[in-house]
């Protein structure tokens, strides 16, 4: 199963990025709002470019993927524009201009990871609204993502590249796709790191 591959595949890097130390302190109780807006400004930075590029090559994609329907732009821009943030604001924030995916198994291996995200964000939305009140009305909408419906969300996202004909090259291509996306996102985040004196 490709998604079983993926996950094996990618486990190195995907934990890398949970220790990433803007990731990690999303975890602790000493989380502030000024630091969360800052993961919430590099998450748009990188999803914004990657959500374009998805969509725009939806068609070349296995059918049932629904992207509109999986768009999180729209989540983070709200629960900046809650926690205070304007559109000029928004719009000078750096976005991402590295790797994209250039081949359709390359293209479900970035999915798997931002779609992959929203499970580890119900862990994430339970720990800041311990720490920071905040709900998906006042800044929490990315990270609480599909609600109640995550699980059927996750479970059909697998059903399609699982069900998506592959041989050993697209696979490989899958997991490189992963991989890079996990490379991407650790690197755009550690640039935002501040630099200890």
């Amino acid at each position: 199963m490709v998604m079983q591959t993926l996950k094996t595949e990618t486990r190195a890097l995907h934990e890398q990025v949970e220790r990433n130390p803007m990731m990690a302190q999303l975890m602790t109780p000493t989380l502030t709002r000024d630091a969360y807006q800052q993961v919430l400004e590099r998450m748009l930075g990188l999803y914004e470019p990657l959500e374009a590029y998805l969509i725009d090559q939806e068609d070349a994609l296995p059918k049932g993927l629904n992207l509109q329907n999986r768009r999180k732009v729209d989540w983070l821009i709200a629960d900046l524009k809650a926690l205070g943030s304007s559109d000029e604001a928004l719009a000078t924030l750096p976005r991402w201009q590295g790797w994209c995916p250039s081949l359709v198994p390359e293209a479900l291996g970035c999915l798997y990871v931002l779609e992959g995200a929203t499970l580890g964000g119900k862990l994430i939305s339970k720990q800041i609204n311990r720490t920071l009140g905040l709900t998906p009305d006042t800044g929490l909408r990315f990270y609480t993502s599909y609600g109640d419906m995550l699980g059927p969300m996750w479970k059909a996202f697998g059903n399609v590249v699982n069900s998506y004909n592959t041989d050993p090259a697209d696979e490989a291509a899958a997991v490189h796709g992963a991989n890079a996306t996990f490379e991407a996102m650790d690197a755009w985040l550690l640039e935002a790191v501040p630099m200890s004196s």
